[in-house]
């Protein structure tokens, strides 16, 4: 609009409120204005509107214009006196067709209470406050969602600040735990700590020996000391001393010491007539020496006073330096200078490489007339060769073409072209071609090998003009297998297949196989499966040590890992530590000794496999191999009250009474299935078990033992017998379903029972 020369304003920025308009009728106002959508019409003069019509038809839903005076004296909207005069005209118009009167007028009617009337449009309308008519109202509104969105910048800047101390925390335990990766010790230290720790067992033993024998001769010292010491006192009755050796000792150190006291007082006080002289020397000389401190006090304060001058301009220098701009500067600096060295050896090279240009150039047009001659020779002979290597190519026996292009396939035979048949002769090489045939002939000779001819003679002429005469010639050896006419490659390839096809397999394929074993993704799948089926049988122990059953008989499991079958193979403890290290600490005689370790257990699986005369398959011995459940074994035990724990063997499984006997075998499988219900994620799951001849062979004392054991780990049930009721004191209550049929009947009728806890009663429902 502004475009075409209109000068047009919404309806609200052309009025304003009247002073002392309180705010509900405000809002009040708006609403109706909003509601007639007269709020956001344009308003423009009688000329502008003419043009609308004329030049931009499409805006006549959104003008209001009046071209006739009312007769209202509207008293709620003044006009906006910073409007141009002719709109100014345009918006009295409209207001003096606003009535607050019903009937005074055919204009528009804005009641008290909401109510407002258009033409035939009638309607209430109300809102909160006031947000677009007036200067100020919008003012107002702008203030306020500045303010909200302000709040918004503030709560979100707190969630950043929260997030980057996460970040600076997260980094920092990153940082912990690399330096705890880092000090991980290594397993030669431990291994050193193991050797150490088996030599100083070895070191104790030997001690142990020596001071047995140590003991025995001090007993027999202890002897020999009783006898002498009974010979000493009656030696020595007739003196007045103590009868020990420490007091004969002290009288004959007496007697020297009397002895030699006067040559001793003498040379003391030598020594302490030295010792006085000594003395004065040493204070004077003390006294320079606190001289000499103090001076060297004063030029110590004297430095640090001048050493912190130094570090303030030295911190003054480094924060100019530490400045962006001054960085950028040096970084900017330094990278010119290297774009600058750059351009002149570029221009050096370029020069160099223009002058050989030139000289090249200059020989190519001397040589050119040659050239273009020798050109359409060698198209004449590359058309022929083209046409050989392409039927060389059909052979199949140098290389598989493929998708390749036919240069590609060259440059490949080139390079198997062995060094020393690069000079030989045709003829001496067809000649060494029937020397090896006629010396294996005879093994070959049930195949039907022969040598055969590929190509025919070409025609004379080929290659005239050209400057050569080409050969062509090409010999094969022809076999026949299964009645099918094969050459040398395909019938090698069949032979080698036929003869080695699961050794070469294994002996190609299993080091990158055990390789893959030792990687991240299978070892550690390999390792936690040993922990979890760890944490799974030790969850099953503790639970079946748990259970109070009314004999006193508790069970535990353990489950050990095997011991090598051979020198190759590994322990599985060893096996384990292998597979528990990371990827990178693996040396190659781990590798090694993994590799020996599995090539051993499927090699002794296949010679099982061939001795049963069984069909073998490489890929199960291998997942044979890695079924960790076959390095490990389930030993069982049993506790009879205090006593301690034993192996539960076959035999003394036999000496078990009925009941025992089957504590023995349910507590394990309800253990186990107790185990399993328990890595469910859902606490609230049904703990469902169904049994099949349920306690079958077991007497009616332990039957109750077996069902309080049931719901004692909580167990929902379905179980089935011919004679079984579940009747019994420690069962609360059940749901039995009898199924009866009598003799040669053809229904089967269901009689139901519930077992309250007391009785059996017949189900009515």
């Amino acid at each position: 609009l502004k475009e075409a020369g209109i000068d047009a304003v919404p309806f609200y920025k052309t009025v304003e409120f009247v002073d002392g308009l309180a705010e509900i009728e405000c809002a009040q106002l708006e609403a109706q204005l909003e509601s007639m959508g007269l709020l956001d019409a344009l308003v423009v003069s009688e000329r502008d509107f003419a043009k609308i019509a004329e030049l931009c038809p499409e805006f006549l839903d959104t003008v209001i214009y009046v071209s006739d005076q009312g007769t209202s004296n509207f008293s709620k909207l003044v006009l906006n006196e910073a409007l141009a005069p002719e709109l100014k005209e345009s918006v009295q118009k409209i207001l003096s067709n606003i009535y607050e009167i019903k009937g005074a007028g055919n204009g528009i009617y804005l009641g008290e209470n909401g109510q407002f009337l258009q033409g035939i449009l009638a309607g209430r309308a109300g809102k909160a406050e006031a947000e677009f008519l007036g200067y100020l109202t919008r003012q107002k509104k702008k203030e306020q969602s500045i303010a909200v969105l302000q709040k918004k910048i503030e709560n979100a800047e707190q969630v950043l600040q929260k997030l980057q101390d996460k970040i600076k925390h997260i980094e920092q335990c990153m940082k912990k735990l690399e330096d705890a990766y880092k000090n991980i010790p290594d397993f030669k230290e431990l291994n050193l700590a193991l050797e150490y720790q088996k030599d100083c067992r070895a070191e104790l033993e030997r001690i142990s020996a020596e001071y047995r024998k140590i003991e025995q001769r001090e007993k027999e010292c202890a002897d020999k000391k009783q006898v002498q010491y009974q010979m000493m006192l009656q030696k020595c009755k007739s003196f007045p001393y103590g009868r020990t050796e420490k007091e004969y000792d002290e009288v004959l150190g007496a007697l020297e010491e009397y002895q030699h006291i006067w040559q001793e007082c003498k040379e003391l006080l030598l020594k302490l007539e030295t010792t006085r002289s000594n003395l004065i020397a040493g204070q004077d000389y003390l006294e320079q020496a606190e001289q000499i401190m103090d001076e060297a006090f004063a030029d110590k304060r004297s430095c640090n006073t001048k050493m912190k001058e130094y570090d303030i301009q030295i911190n003054q220098y480094e924060e100019y330096l530490k400045r962006p701009e001054i960085v950028e500067k040096a970084r900017r600096l330094e990278q010119l200078r290297s774009e600058l060295e750059n351009i002149r050896e570029q221009k050096e090279y370029l020069n160099a490489e223009n002058i050989r240009k030139d000289q090249i150039l200059k020989n190519l047009l001397e040589s050119e007339p040659q050239k273009k001659v020798q050109l359409q020779e060698l198209i004449a002979e590359e058309i022929l060769f083209r046409k050989f290597f392409e039927e060389e190519l059909s052979l199949k026996l140098v290389v598989e073409r493929e998708t390749r292009t036919l240069v590609e396939c060259a440059k490949e035979a080139v390079k198997l072209l062995r060094d020393s048949d690069k000079n030989r002769e045709h003829g001496e090489m067809l000649q060494s071609l029937n020397q090896v045939y006629q010396k294996h002939n005879g093994s070959l000779a049930k195949y039907g090998t022969s040598l055969e001819e590929c190509f025919e003679m070409e025609e004379e002429g080929a290659g005239a003009g050209t400057g050569f005469q080409p050969l062509r010639k090409r010999f094969r050896v022809v076999s026949a297998w299964n009645g099918k006419k094969v050459f040398l490659e395909e019938f090698y390839q069949i032979l080698k297949a036929t003869i080695d096809e699961t050794e070469l397999l294994i002996l190609q394929k299993d080091r990158e196989l055990f390789e893959d074993i030792l990687s991240q993704t299978i070892s550690q799948q390999l390792t936690d499966r040993i922990a979890e089926s760890r944490n799974w049988v030790k969850d099953m122990s503790n639970l079946m040590k748990e259970l109070d059953t009314s004999m006193g008989l508790s069970f535990s499991l353990e489950w050990k890992p095997r011991s090598a079958e051979n020198d190759v193979e590994l322990d599985t403890a060893e096996l384990e530590q292998i597979l528990l290290r990371d990827r990178d600490l693996l040396t190659m005689e781990d590798i090694e000794k993994v590799a020996g370790h599995f090539r051993s257990k499927i090699r002794m699986e296949k010679l099982k496999l061939e001795e049963d005369g069984s069909l073998i398959n490489y890929m199960e011995l291998v997942r044979d191999a890695l079924d960790y459940r076959k390095w490990f074994e389930f030993r069982m035990f049993y506790k009879r009250g205090e006593e301690n724990k034993k192996p539960l063997t076959n035999a003394a499984f036999n000496r078990f009474s009925g009941g025992e006997k089957a504590m023995a075998m349910y507590v394990p499988l309800f253990a186990a299935v107790n185990a399993q219900y328990k890595k469910a994620d859902y606490e609230e799951h049904p703990r469902m078990i169904a049994l099949d001849e349920a306690f079958a062979g077991v007497d009616d004392k332990n039957i109750s033992s077996m069902f309080e054991l049931v719901h004692k780990m909580d167990f929902d049930y379905i179980m089935n017998s011919q004679s079984l009721w579940g009747c019994y004191e420690t069962v609360k209550g059940i749901k039995i379903s009898e199924l009866h049929r009598p003799l040669n009947s053809q229904i089967v009728t269901v009689i139901r029972y519930i077992w309250n806890g007391h009785e059996r009663i017949l189900d009515v429902q």
